[in-house]
C-alpha cells in the first residue's frame, strides 16, 4: 500500500483503471476468445446437423439431376451421315467452307465407346463460333473436345489470310 501512497488520488484512479483494462484484456485472451471460438463452432455444427436432416431430400434431387444428365449425355446412336448433313448445311447457310470431314477415331474404355470426328472449316471468327455453338448446344451433335484456330495464307500474290479451325467433336456410346 505504501507504493500507491506516493501518487495522488487522481493518479491512483488512472492506475486502477489501467489495471482493470489489463485484467480484462488478459481474461479475453485467456478465456473469452476461446469461448467465442467454441460458440462459432457450435453454430456451424448445428447448421451441419440441420443439413443432415435434409440429406434424403438432397440425395433425391441429386439422383434426379443425374438421370437428366445421363439422358443428355447419351442421346442415342451416333450417326456420321446425320452429323455430316447438319454441319454441311450449317456451313452452306453461314458462308463457311467445309474443308475436311475426317475419318472417325474410335476407342473403348470400360463399357463406353468414344467416337471423335475431326472437322476442318474456314470462315470468319464469328461464324465459326456460331458453328461450334450450333453443334454442341443447339443440335447436341456431340461434345467439342478440341478446337485449333489458325490463320492461313490464302494466296501469296494477294497475301490474304483466312481463318481455319480444326474441331474434334466427340460422341459417347454405351456398349451393349
Amino acid at each position: 500500500m505504501n507504493y500507491l501512497s506516493q501518487y495522488t488520488s487522481q493518479q491512483r484512479w488512472w492506475i486502477t483503471l489501467g489495471g482493470l483494462a489489463l485484467l480484462a484484456l488478459a481474461s479475453y485472451f485467456l478465456s473469452i476468445r476461446k469461448t467465442l471460438k467454441l460458440k462459432n463452432e457450435l453454430t456451424e455444427k448445428s447448421i451441419q446437423l440441420q443439413n443432415i436432416d435434409d440429406a434424403p431430400l438432397v440425395i433425391a434431387q441429386l439422383e434426379q439431376q443425374l438421370q437428366v444428365n445421363d439422358q443428355q449425355f447419351l442421346q442415342g446412336p451416333y450417326d456420321r451421315n446425320n452429323l455430316f448433313a447438319k454441319v454441311s448445311t450449317f456451313c452452306a447457310e453461314h458462308h463457311l467452307n467445309l474443308l475436311e470431314f475426317g475419318e472417325d477415331q474410335r476407342w473403348q474404355q470400360d463399357q463406353l465407346n468414344f467416337i471423335t470426328s475431326p472437322i476442318r472449316v474456314a470462315g470468319t471468327y464469328h461464324d465459326i463460333l456460331r458453328l461450334m455453338y450450333y453443334m454442341e448446344h443447339k443440335e447436341h451433335l456431340g461434345y467439342l473436345v478440341h478446337c485449333d484456330l489458325a490463320l492461313v495464307k490464302k494466296s501469296r500474290r494477294s497475301r490474304q489470310q483466312e481463318l481455319q479451325v480444326e474441331l474434334h467433336l466427340q460422341n459417347i456410346e454405351i456398349e451393349n
